[in-house]
C-alpha cells in the first residue's frame, strides 16, 4: 500500500530530506522492492556520497538479487565511484545462484587479475549459461584451456556460443579441428558456419581451405563474411592483391547488385579494406576518384563511411588502416 502512495503522490516533487526519510523507512521494514530502490542513484538527494553508498550496500544485503537494481547501479558507479562499486560487484558475485546478467556486468567490471578467480570459481560450477561461460572464458583466455578442451564432450548439446568461445582458447587441439570441420562441411546450420568463419582458426586446414575459396569467390558470399576473412590475412597482404583488385575495379557495380537484393543492409566494409591494400595505393587512389565524381552526380550513393575514406585519400593522401581496422572488428 506504502508503494502506492509513492507512486501516487510522485516522488520526484519531494524534497530530498522527504526522499532519504522513505528510502530509510523501507530500509528498516526490510522491504526489498524495487520500487524506492532506483532513488538510490538519484543526483540532488544525497550531498554526502559516504551516506548514499551505506544505503545502497543496505538494499544490497535485503535483494542481492534485484538485477535490473544491480546491474542499473553498476553501470552508474563505475564512473560515479569505481572504486567502492568494484567492492560491490565482488560482493554480488559471491552470492550463489547470483542472476546471469548481474555476474557478467560484475566479471567485466572488475580488473582482469582481479575478475579471474571469480571466473574460474564459475566454470566450475555446471549448468552455468552461455553468457556467463562465455565472460569468464574472455576473462582468463589461455589459462582457461583446460576446460576449453572439454568442450568435445557432447559439444552438440552445450549453448554455441559458449562452444565458439572454447573452440577460438584451444583451436589446435584434435577435438576442436574436428568440430570446426564439421561446422565448416555441414552448412545446413547457416549461423554456426558463418559464425566459425569469423574467428582466425589458422591451424585448422579446413578453414584455411574454405576461407581461400570465399576469397578467390568473394563475389557470391555475403558481403560481411567476405569482409571478416579478408581481416584474418592481413598478415598476408600478398594473398589479398587479387581479390582486393577486382573489388576496386567492380565497386559501383558491387553496390548496384547490393541495393537491388538488399536495399536495407548495404556492406562497405569489404570495399574499405580494398581501399586499405598497402599493395594498392594508385588503384586505390584511381577508385576513390572515381567515387567522388559519381558521388557528385548521384549524392548518397556511397554512403557515409565510403565517402569519408574516399575523401581523406584523395584530399589528405590517408588510406583506411589495416591495423586500426583490425582492431576495431
Amino acid at each position: 500500500m506504502l508503494l502506492h502512495r509513492i507512486c501516487d503522490n510522485k516522488p520526484e516533487v519531494w524534497t530530498a530530506a522527504r526522499k532519504k526519510e522513505m528510502i530509510r523507512a523501507q530500509l528498516e521494514r526490510g522491504n526489498g522492492h524495487h520500487a524506492y530502490a532506483w532513488l538510490l542513484m538519484k543526483d540532488g538527494i544525497f550531498a554526502d556520497e559516504t551516506e548514499r553508498l551505506e544505503l545502497i550496500e543496505r538494499y544490497l544485503s535485503l535483494s542481492p538479487k534485484n538485477y535490473r537494481f544491480a546491474i542499473r547501479f553498476l553501470n552508474w558507479g563505475k564512473n560515479a565511484v569505481p572504486e567502492r562499486t568494484r567492492f560491490f560487484a565482488k560482493g554480488l558475485l559471491d552470492v550463489e545462484q547470483q542472476q546471469h546478467q548481474v555476474i557478467c556486468t560484475a566479471l567485466n567490471l572488475l580488473d582482469r587479475e582481479e575478475a579471474k578467480p571469480f571466473a574460474r570459481k564459475l566454470l566450475e560450477q555446471d549448468g552455468q549459461v552461455a553468457d556467463v561461460v562465455c565472460t569468464a572464458l574472455s576473462i582468463l583466455d589461455k589459462e582457461a584451456e583446460e576446460y576449453a578442451t572439454t568442450v568435445s564432450d557432447n559439444w552438440q548439446d552445450k549453448q554455441f556460443n559458449a562452444v565458439l568461445r572454447c573452440l577460438n582458447i584451444a583451436p589446435a587441439s584434435k577435438q576442436s579441428k574436428e568440430i570446426i570441420s564439421f561446422l565448416l562441411k555441414n552448412k545446413k546450420n547457416q549461423f554456426e558456419y558463418f559464425r566459425i568463419l569469423a574467428f582466425p582458426f589458422h591451424s585448422v586446414p579446413a578453414w584455411q581451405e574454405e576461407t581461400k575459396r570465399i576469397i578467390s569467390q568473394w563475389k557470391y558470399t555475403s558481403r560481411m563474411t567476405v569482409a571478416d576473412v579478408l581481416r584474418h590475412y592481413f598478415d598476408a597482404p600478398f594473398l589479398l592483391n587479387k581479390p582486393c583488385f577486382e573489388i576496386l575495379s567492380q565497386w559501383k557495380y558491387d553496390i548496384e547488385y547490393q541495393r537491388k537484393k538488399f536495399p536495407q543492409n548495404i556492406c562497405p566494409e569489404h570495399i574499405l579494406i580494398a581501399l586499405g591494400h598497402p599493395h594498392l595505393r594508385v588503384p586505390a587512389k584511381r577508385t576513390a576518384v572515381g567515387m567522388l565524381l559519381h558521388e557528385q552526380v548521384h549524392p548518397g550513393f556511397l554512403g557515409e563511411k565510403l565517402l569519408q575514406a574516399a575523401q581523406a585519400i584523395v584530399n589528405d593522401g590517408k588510406y583506411p588502416d589495416w591495423e586500426n581496422e583490425s582492431e576495431n572488428n
